[in-house]
């Protein structure tokens, strides 16, 4: 019978592999579809992570105590349940968000709450019981160590998160959508779940039946409170390396699933090495070796991300920044060849640049997240009281790290961020680590007295703070680093650094450039693309009273809009109050803003318009480019049909970085439609341009403005009539399917089909 045994245990990893795979399917499927009702505001996703997050914990501290007290015959068939049953929610998932999106889109944040833990509660909590469960099957006393089984389970479940993560966001949402994502994890979990089932039934008379009564696990003193903190610094360093490197490399779906992969995978293999090397050590003393990690997490932090600061102020390293950093700026010509000069010099900056979304991440995140790998195998050793009692400890533990993790996420982005900034909160974690050498009871045969463990904080933290960049400072150095020394003293600098983004805005009295999250959003004097299409836009409309913008940028089109004395109201719909805060430095900004018509909503646009019925005559997007992360939710044919209920015979001025999808998007909701060389216009009746209204409003303008406006080239590509020659493909973007900002897919296809 103990062979029939090792039949199911071989197959119990390679289940809780695939069962990873298919929780990271779900994970970004769902988190991003709850985003469609819910909006992709800080608030907004910060409650959807939670609520998965207490989910996850929920069911692991319930999973806990069902594996050390269950019968036999429920503790080896409950994973098969738990694969069967979150399949069978899948498949129901997408009819269900649909539902909660009909009644509850736009809601207030207390009903939009309930609705995320209303879906997420089944599938959360049963996702939550696998560990323990898996770990009370697969740990077997005499055969193998306790930590050797919940590191390896740990580390294989972490490494198939991992594998999902990169194929969901890469293959299956890029080539097949949203759904498909969620239809093929379920596919994967009804197969782990006849798999277990099938084998389920040879193991039941090897797994030991405990008739003891249920007797509560008692943990040392220390066990919680440090379980929290390595949660909350846990999640509080994710957060920040997000911030950092989504900057640094710019937002969109494949940035954000190849950090977090990074940091999957870091962990994963950590755990399991750590698990190996202690096997081979037995001697080490665990709990020192605990403390240790922390320290050694803290001190590779600090000192990269001091380093990499002092390199780009200081040395010839400035180029690599301003390589990696240059995509998908606007760059003027003087930058451009400034870059070029360092690619002359450095042509392996190519390379870097090329791969700079893997390179960096592995470069800041692997080393201490290796180091987190081991954490919370080991934190589950040192709370083990009993044999017997894997199941508890192990629920128990992963509870208390969520707890932690949840109040990272909410102090991390709501207080440290916006109190601290991205530097000074890299600084209090660090030292916090730090301070864990003061538990370090010895490192090796080396025995630590207290007091030298004292000096070795002291003189350390002190060194951190020392050299450590002050609040804002990574970020000047990072924006400055395509500006050529010799210009560097004729611009004025302003950041904000919120919980929603780093704005970043240079300005020299002629030209300002603004940037939220890296990229240029808005500009001034350098460009009048904006005030043309606006004007074009207004000459378009017949009474243009009642005004809506989503999307601020830099401030022009609300300008242009002020010129016209027609316009009563301006309804400006901004996500982004950092935005606002630092433009507001500006004075010329400023008094725009402080316009008497204009009356500001710090909003999701998306999520704004859902909760409000209000009808406008123009409305005007530009809010991001179509490969931004979140972007489909204001470019889908849904967003589109909302847009157009808002407008009775109004126009629609959309911003075009695409002329396939995005156009062809925009004709499912509006039948007619001018497509420029930069922007869209689109109506529900046939769009006519008075002339006369475009130069009434243009001589409002100074006389050199007026000029650099005519002259700005906009030429028209198509309409409605002449749409289907011009577009190339017959894609659009659909909530489900987004088919513009997941473009790897369409890419390769594209490539495919031209061969």
């Amino acid at each position: 019978m103990l062979s029939s045994f090792w039949r199911l245990e071989s197959i119990l990893p390679r289940v809780f592999f695939w069962s990873g795979v298919a929780c990271l399917f779900f994970q970004v499927a769902w988190q991003r579809l709850l985003t469609v009702n819910y909006g992709v505001g800080s608030v907004s996703i910060t409650l959807i992570v939670s609520v998965y997050m207490l989910g996850l914990g929920l069911g692991a501290l319930v999973g806990g105590y069902i594996a050390d007290f269950a019968p036999r015959r429920l503790l080896v068939y409950a994973p098969g349940v738990v694969e069967l049953s979150l399949a069978l929610f899948g498949v129901c998932s997408l009819p269900l968000l649909q539902f909660l999106g009909q009644h509850t889109a736009g809601a207030s944040i207390g009903v939009s709450l309930l609705s995320m833990c209303a879906f997420l509660c089944l599938p959360t909590v049963g996702m939550g019981l696998t560990l323990p469960l898996m770990v009370k099957i697969f740990d077997r006393p005499g055969e193998k160590s306790f930590l050797e089984s919940i590191s390896l389970l740990y580390a294989i479940n972490t490494l198939g998160a991992t594998l999902g993560c990169l194929l969901a966001s890469y293959v299956v949402i890029s080539f097949l959508g949203l759904d498909w994502a969620v239809y093929i994890a379920s596919a994967i979990d009804f197969i782990l779940s006849l798999l277990i089932f099938k084998f389920a039934h040879t193991a039941q008379a090897s797994v030991e039946e405990n008739t003891q009564p249920a007797q509560p696990i008692v943990f040392h003193d220390w066990i919680p409170f440090v379980t929290i903190v390595t949660g909350f610094l846990a999640i509080g360093y994710e957060i920040v390396w997000l911030r950092f490197l989504q900057v640094f490399l710019k937002s969109s779906p494949y940035t954000f699933s190849t950090i977090l992969s990074v940091y999957l995978a870091g962990i994963g293999i950590g755990s399991y090495v750590m698990s190996v090397i202690l096997a081979k050590h037995q001697n080490l003393d665990r709990r020192s070796v605990f403390f240790l990690l922390q320290v050694f997490i803290s001190v590779y932090v600090l000192i990269s991300i001091a380093g990499y600061y002092w390199l780009t102020n200081n040395t010839e390293a400035k180029a690599v920044t301003a390589w990696i950093f240059s995509a998908y700026q606007v760059l003027r010509p003087d930058e451009q060849t400034l870059l070029n000069n360092w690619l002359i010099k450095y042509p392996w900056l190519v390379f870097i640049r090329q791969y700079s979304f893997v390179i960096c991440p592995l470069l800041f995140m692997f080393v201490p997240t290796f180091f987190m790998g081991g954490t919370f195998p080991l934190l589950s050793y040192l709370s083990l009281p009993k044999r017997d009692q894997q199941g508890q400890t192990v629920g128990a533990v992963y509870f208390m790290n969520t707890v932690g993790n949840v109040c990272g996420g909410i102090v991390t982005g709501f207080l440290l961020l916006s109190w601290l900034g991205t530097e000074w909160t890299f600084l209090l974690f660090g030292l916090v680590g730090l301070s864990m050498i003061l538990f370090v009871r010895s490192i090796g045969s080396l025995q630590l007295a207290i007091p030298a463990r004292l000096a070795i904080f002291t003189v350390a933290a002190a060194i951190a703070i020392a050299v450590f960049p002050a609040k804002g400072e990574i970020w000047r150095a990072i924006h400055m680093s395509t500006t050529a020394p010799a210009e560097q003293a004729q611009w004025r600098t302003y950041v904000q650094e919120g919980e929603d983004a780093i704005v970043f805005t240079m300005d020299n009295g002629h030209y300002l450039r603004n940037s939220i999250n890296g990229l240029t959003h808005g500009a001034r004097g350098s460009t009048f693309m904006f005030q043309r299409e606006t004007l074009e836009a207004v000459a378009c409309t017949k009474n243009p009273r009642n005004v809506l913008i989503i999307g601020f940028g830099a401030g022009a089109t609300l300008d242009a809009l002020l010129q016209d004395r027609r316009i009563e109201h301006i309804t400006l719909v901004e996500i982004c109050r950092s935005n606002l805060e630092n433009l507001k430095k500006i004075e010329s900004i400023r008094k725009t803003l402080e316009d008497p018509r204009v009356t500001i909503v710090i909003e999701d646009g998306r999520r704004y318009l859902q909760a409000n019925k209000n009808k406008y005559d123009l409305i005007l997007i530009d809010p991001l480019r179509t490969i931004e992360a979140y972007s489909n939710n204001l470019y889908s044919k849904q967003f589109m049909q909302l847009l157009s209920e808002r407008l009775d015979s109004g126009i629609l001025l959309v911003w075009l970085d695409n002329f396939d999808i995005l156009p062809n998007t925009i004709s499912k909701a509006f039948p007619y439609l001018n497509v420029y060389n930069y922007f869209c216009l689109a109506s529900r009746q046939p769009i006519q341009s008075d002339r006369a209204v475009y130069d009434q409003i243009l001589s409002k303008f100074p006389k050199d403005e007026q000029e650099k406006i005519n002259k700005q080239e906009t030429i028209l590509l198509a309409t409605e009539n002449t749409l289907r020659s011009f577009v190339h493909t017959e894609v659009i973007n659909e909530d489900w399917r987004p088919a513009s900002e997941y473009y790897f897919g369409r890419t390769i296809i594209n490539k495919v089909s031209s061969n």
